[in-house]
């Protein structure tokens, strides 16, 4: 990249710098005068039900940039028609820990006909990230936020409890208010330089189709079960735009290389998660058993990490959004012909460490996560329709995790295009045999390249 004016560099740097290469160092350097400008982008429609698709358009606009580590949506969500089983009204009914990302199941983000984003599982990944970058200090604000799980006095999560009225099937919950930042590109720290884009950016989320993916009884309770439910919804953007002068608009141009190559690009993450069953068979293997599993999905050339962990079966009487730790001790990835790591992880505080390395915070100082010695053991279970736990805790268990980083902030990882991967984790029944399925989630994280052409047109690859 040719800098032509170092006043302007930080934010050549932070909006649209070249694909970046290890062991680069950036300097931060004064930023342009910008105007920021906060502005509601009201959906297409203004309620939505459940399985239902809210599309809200961004619009390309002169002089302007997104400021996406500033934006986030706005949710407002009531409840009604309730039915369940047990007492009237149903008591002891909770909000999903993950909150209000547990309405949303899809984000699709899109120009024109070129897809940029499409994320599917979402509520998986957020349950993923809250448990892993997230702390005690950090669970509180959340929870005003979002409406994810606080924390009670043995410092681990639990679903906010919700107030029912009226008998089923006719229950009620009233509305609530939230507002989160979507994953991906809508929260990334580069900002999107909508005066570049010939047409609107359009997100779509997909809301999730049942109700009891939302809420749910307090975990194990015999006394409500709830069984089905409608919700309404209400979607906005609220975007925070930044309009900067025509001079910085050309520095910034000239130095992202625009007048030579017509392009713009810059490096970016993406997430992708792939679920398969683990059957009750498989978990109840009386001796150690290694699932091998083919993991299917993109085939990234820059694959940067992996993640595995379990999720519930939703069934109205648990949170479909633990995280459990469903192996027995043993964890390793084949990628083509290469064994990775070589030799498997072994052991609760191997697999643990190995998630620390991918969220990289094994030094001490960096360390913010949710995992606590009770709920992060080996072959945790999902238990049983009706079976009362001991408590209403959240469990937080990751299987393991593996970085192919190259260095600490690149975006280099492995190629995986063509190459098979498959997972290899022990199995053996716990002292709680399993009488349900349960769900096994292959998260990566995979580097792209986001491009707008001279005309105006935004792609990714990946």
């Amino acid at each position: 990249m040719e800098i032509v004016n170092n006043k302007y560099v930080s934010i050549v740097y932070i909006i649209m710098s070249v694909v970046s290469k290890p062991y680069i160092y950036e300097m931060s350097e004064e930023s342009p005068a910008s105007r920021s400008i906060r502005t509601k982008l009201k959906s297409e429609e203004d309620s939505y039900a459940l399985s239902q698709r809210c599309i809200i358009q961004i619009p390309n606009t002169r002089n302007a940039v997104l400021n996406c580590s500033n934006t986030w949506v706005d949710l407002d969500i009531s409840y009604s028609g309730l039915t369940g089983d047990g007492t009237s009204p149903l008591t002891g009914i909770t909000l999903s820990s993950i909150g209000a990302y547990s309405v949303i199941s899809e984000i699709i983000v899109e120009q024109g006909t070129n897809v940029i984003q499409h994320t599917r599982n979402h509520q998986e990944i957020m349950a993923l990230l809250l448990l892993t970058n997230t702390d005690a200090s950090s669970a509180l604000p959340l929870s005003i936020s979002a409406g994810t799980g606080p924390l009670n006095t043995s410092r681990s999560r639990v679903g906010q409890l919700q107030t029912v009225t009226g008998a089923s099937p006719n229950g009620v919950i009233a509305k609530s208010t939230y507002s989160i930042p979507l994953i991906g590109i809508l929260s990334s720290i580069k900002k999107l330089p909508l005066f570049q884009l010939n047409s609107p950016i359009s997100v779509t989320l997909v809301f999730t189709d049942r109700i009891t993916k939302i809420l749910s009884s307090n975990l194990g309770s015999t006394v409500s079960r709830l069984t089905d439910g409608q919700a309404t919804i209400t979607a906005s953007i609220n975007a925070d735009i930044l309009l900067l002068s025509d001079r910085a608009i050309q520095d910034i141009m000239n130095a992202s290389n625009i007048g030579n190559s017509g392009i713009m690009s810059w490096s970016d993450s993406a997430i992708e998660l792939v679920k398969t069953n683990v059957s009750v068979d498989e978990q109840n293997s009386a001796n150690e058993n290694i699932k091998v599993q083919i993991q299917g999905g993109l085939k990234p050339k820059r694959l940067l990490s992996c993640c595995v962990f379990g999720t519930n079966i939703p069934n109205g009487n648990c949170d479909a959004y633990q995280t459990y730790n469903y192996g027995s001790g043993t964890a390793q990835i084949r990628l083509g012909n290469q064994l990775h790591p070589p030799r498997p992880y072994k052991g609760l505080g191997q697999l643990t460490q190995s998630v620390l390395s991918v969220v990289q915070q094994n030094s001490l100082p960096l360390q913010s996560n949710m995992l606590s010695t009770t709920y992060n053991t080996l072959s945790q279970r999902q238990p049983g329709p009706g079976v009362a736990e001991a408590t209403n805790l959240i469990k937080n268990g990751v299987v393991f995790g593996l970085s192919f980083k190259s260095w600490y902030d690149s975006r280099e990882g492995i190629d995986s295009s063509q190459q098979q991967l498959e997972t290899m984790i022990s199995l053996k029944t716990s002292s709680s045999p399993a009488t349900l399925s349960m769900t096994s989630n292959f998260v990566k994280r995979y580097g792209t390249i986001i491009s707008v052409a001279e005309d105006g047109q935004m792609t990714v690859a990946y």
